[in-house]
C-alpha cells in the first residue's frame, strides 16, 4: 500500500497539470495561477479572454518558458481553477486581479511584457493606462471591444432574471456552440474543448461569464484602444484571417487607432490562433519580444 501512495504522489509532483498549477488568496477571491519563475529572462504575462480557461496558452507558454523567460498565466475569476465570485465581472475586478496577482508574486513593480487574447486585451489596456511604466510591450491576439451583431438569445441574456434563467437552461449548449467557432477547424482540438466544457460544469462558471458579457465592454472598448495608443507601448497585433467570434475586419479599425503597432495575419485561424497556429505565432511573438531589447 505505501507503494502505491509514493507512486501517487510522485505522479502528481511531477506531471505539470498538478505540479505548476498554484493558488494566490486575493481580496476578492483565490486566483489559480502558472509561473515559470526559474528562468533569467523578462516576466511575460499571459491573460486570456471571455471563456478561458488558462490553457488556451498551452503552446505559448511552453514556447517562451523554453527561451528562458518567466512565464505567468492564471484563470480570471469565475474560469478554471480560479474561484467563481459573488459580483460584477466588470472592468475594476479584473484588473484589480491582475494587480493583485502580481503584487502577490512581489513583481508588481517591475516592467512586464503583456500578451492577451480576445477580452484579455481590454484588462491589459486598463493595467497599462494605470501602470504605463510597468508595461515594456503589448502583444494583442484577436483583441475584443469592438461592435458585434446580437441574436435574440443575446439581447434576451440582458434582461435581468431572463438573463440568468436562459443561462441555467439553455446556456451550456449555446456557449459550447461559440466555443466551437474560436476554431478555424474545431475538430482538431477536441481536447480543448473538452476542458471548456469540464470548466462550465462548475457552479457558477456560466453565470460568471454571462455577469461578463453584461459589465465588461466586449463590444465596445474603442475608445479604450485611443487612450492606449497615446503610450506609444510598442505593440504586436495578431489575428487569425478566419476569426468570427472578433470579426477579423476589426483588424483594420484596431491597426487605424494603434498605427505604430506591427500587424499580423494569420491564415487558416480562427479566434484562437495561438494554438491553432502555433508553429507560426509563436516564433512571431517571440521574435517581437527579442526585438524589444529587454531579452
Amino acid at each position: 500500500m505505501s507503494q502505491i501512495i509514493i507512486a501517487i504522489l510522485t505522479f502528481l509532483l511531477t506531471n505539470s497539470a498538478f505540479a505548476e498549477v498554484r493558488q494566490a488568496d486575493l481580496p476578492a477571491g483565490y486566483t489559480a495561477y502558472e509561473f515559470a519563475e526559474s528562468q533569467s529572462g523578462p516576466v511575460v504575462v499571459l491573460i486570456h479572454g471571455v471563456s478561458g480557461p488558462m490553457n488556451v496558452w498551452d503552446e505559448t507558454y511552453s514556447a517562451l518558458k523554453g527561451r528562458g523567460y518567466q512565464v505567468l498565466r492564471y484563470d480570471l475569476y469565475g474560469r478554471g481553477k480560479s474561484e467563481r465570485i459573488d459580483a460584477d465581472y466588470d472592468q475594476a475586478l479584473f484588473r484589480k486581479q491582475l494587480e493583485g496577482l502580481l503584487e502577490h508574486l512581489e513583481i508588481g513593480n517591475k516592467p512586464v511584457h503583456s500578451i492577451a487574447s480576445s477580452m484579455g486585451n481590454i484588462i491589459a489596456s486598463e493595467y497599462a493606462i494605470k501602470h504605463p511604466k510597468e508595461i515594456l510591450s503589448l502583444t494583442m491576439v484577436g483583441p475584443a471591444g469592438f461592435p458585434m451583431a446580437e441574436n435574440i438569445s443575446t439581447r434576451l441574456s440582458k434582461l435581468p432574471f431572463i438573463g440568468e434563467a436562459l443561462t441555467c437552461i439553455i446556456g451550456h449548449n449555446i456557449m459550447m456552440e461559440r466555443n466551437k467557432e474560436y476554431f478555424y477547424r474545431p475538430e482538431r482540438f477536441k481536447g480543448f474543448i473538452d476542458d471548456y466544457e469540464e470548466q462550465l460544469r462548475i457552479s457558477g462558471s456560466k453565470l460568471a461569464i454571462l455577469s461578463t458579457m453584461r459589465h465588461m465592454p466586449v463590444k465596445d472598448y474603442v475608445v479604450g484602444y485611443k487612450e492606449l495608443s497615446r503610450l506609444a507601448i510598442p505593440t504586436l497585433i495578431v489575428w487569425g484571417r478566419q476569426d468570427v467570434s472578433f470579426d477579423f475586419k476589426f483588424s483594420k479599425d484596431l491597426t487605424s487607432i494603434m498605427s505604430n503597432a506591427k500587424f499580423v495575419a494569420i491564415d487558416e485561424a480562427g479566434h484562437l490562433p495561438q494554438l491553432e497556429q502555433a508553429q507560426k505565432v509563436s516564433p512571431i511573438i517571440i521574435d517581437f519580444l527579442e526585438r524589444q531589447g529587454h531579452s
